[in-house]
């Protein structure tokens, strides 16, 4: 299994939510490695979301296509590259599609913002195969 841990500190003035705690405070909190059955492409400066059952790792120095771990299966599968390289994405999952905001593409040290966000979807007529949309 995976644990992903979020700490939550709270500021002057401003009311933590009641449902969280932070690590330190949870005695269950703690990392575990997770056994794979393959591999996903080596990278570097990429981000990643979970959306359902799968992990997608996206962007990373040079053009990577997106790494698709399934959280059950233990399985790495290839999805589409993006159009462009990207690299220091943040990566947001929401409502079943994987934005992607705040990139960089091209070589350093001259790497280009890009302008707009990026969608990772998933094309309606059939279920697995992935398209970019740029918004």
């Amino acid at each position: 299994a995976i644990m992903l841990t979020a700490l939550v500190t709270q500021a002057p003035g401003v009311l933590a939510n009641p449902s969280f705690q932070p690590a330190s405070e949870r005695a269950s909190a703690a990392w575990s490695l997770v056994s794979a059955q393959n591999s996903p492409t080596g990278r570097h400066e990429n981000s990643a979301a979970i959306v359902g059952d799968e992990l997608f790792m996206l962007g990373g120095r040079g053009h990577r296509p997106v790494d698709i771990f399934n959280l059950k299966t233990g399985e790495w599968r290839q999805g589409k590259a993006p159009p462009i390289e990207i690299n220091h994405a943040q990566a947001v999952a929401f409502e079943g599609k994987r934005y992607l905001a705040g990139a960089l593409t091209g070589p350093f040290p001259q790497e280009a913002v890009v302008p707009r966000i990026m969608i990772y979807d998933q094309m309606p007529v059939s279920r697995g195969n992935f398209i970019y949309r740029i918004i």
